[in-house]
């Protein structure tokens, strides 16, 4: 009984065993054919994954890369209309020049840029830009100075204080026969001193004119006594002195005088033969000269003749200087010069110096 027993349970222990080892093998046997399609499954999501991580780096790289050659044109453009605002100070040819070439530089950066990066700011820049190109750079108008010499009383003075348009006086200096020129000096905020040099055929005896034998001392001392009566003067021109002004010699002395009291000096050109400007060479002054005179003749229409020429010089060179006289018939005929004078400035003398 008791042997019967055992056999029993060591059977009954056996076919346990057995059962737990057939289910084992039958559990190993039927792992590929589940898991293979699942690790499949895994790996294509893994190689999409990676993959698209890879686009979304190119696609970065692309942005970087374009948003660098967008940061460079922007600097480009930006640097270039620095450098078109600095050329607009240099002279109105060089302007159109540089305008062109900045802009053509700014178009061929931003044609290297594409569009659809383009930024508000640089379409702003390049707009502004054309705009500047489109306009037109403003001319320097001619200018015309009109010197009226002989200036010695009050009433003619007054008559050129009535002018439309601004008359540099060149008044005598003191003398027994114009005493109150300083006085009259003071009515004008611009004036000249025509100061009486030698001539060939007038004696200059009323005037009291400076010769060519005159020491630099006795000029100096004449110089000194302008400088004092006239602290204001705009400059000096000379009142006949045909004859000294053809005196290389004497217009040398001259000039250091002048160069030593920094007093301008213009050449009324009273002779074809003048040394004024060989002699202001020699003493290192610059000066001006005279290109017209107006009222030679007394005559209206001789005097519009010559302010028509005076006003095509002034055109052609920028500037002119025309010389005139208190006749009547000279104030009658700048009184109706309006028409004449157009497409010029009248100015003082002190703005073509």
């Amino acid at each position: 009984m008791g042997k019967s027993l055992f056999i029993k349970i060591l059977i009954l222990l056996l076919l346990t065993i057995l059962t737990f080892v057939g289910l084992e093998y039958y559990n190993t046997s039927q792992l590929p054919s589940k898991t293979v399609p699942l690790i499949e499954k895994s790996v294509k999501t893994t190689s999409k994954q990676i993959l698209s991580d890879e686009k979304s780096k190119e696609r970065e790289v692309i942005a970087y890369e374009e948003n660098k050659t967008l940061d460079n044109a922007y600097q480009s453009v930006a640097s270039q209309i620095k450098t078109f605002q600095s050329r607009l100070q240099a002279s109105d040819e060089n302007k159109t020049v540089a305008i062109t070439k900045v802009l053509d530089d700014a178009n061929l950066t931003l044609k290297v840029t594409k569009e659809p990066v383009l930024t508000s700011e640089i379409k702003k820049v390049s707009k502004q830009s054309v705009k500047q190109k489109e306009t037109k750079l403003p001319r320097k108008v001619p200018k015309l100075a009109i010197i009226m010499d002989d200036i010695g009383f009050c009433y003619q003075a007054d008559s050129i204080k009535r002018l439309p348009f601004p008359v540099t006086p060149s008044i005598f200096p003191p003398n027994n026969h114009y005493p109150h020129t300083p006085k009259i000096a003071k009515r004008f905020k611009y004036h000249m001193v025509h100061f009486p040099m030698e001539a060939y055929k007038y004696k200059n005896i009323k005037e009291n004119a400076v010769k060519i034998s005159d020491s630099a001392k006795s000029i100096e001392d004449r110089i000194e006594i302008v400088k004092k009566s006239f602290p204001h003067a705009l400059a000096i021109n000379n009142h006949t002195g045909s004859k000294f002004t053809c005196d290389l010699n004497a217009m040398e002395r001259f000039f250091k005088i002048l160069k030593k009291y920094n007093i301008p000096f213009l050449d009324s050109r009273t002779a074809a033969e003048t040394k004024c400007m060989q002699a202001a060479k020699i003493v290192d002054k610059h000066i001006l000269q005279r290109d017209v005179f107006l009222d030679n003749v007394a005559d209206v229409d001789y005097i519009h003749g010559q302010l028509k020429s005076a006003v095509t010089l002034a055109k052609k060179n920028g500037q002119a200087i025309a010389i005139c006289h208190p006749k009547e018939l000279t104030f009658e005929a700048l009184m109706k010069a309006e028409k004449i004078l157009e497409g010029v400035e009248l100015v003082y003398i002190n703005e073509l110096m």
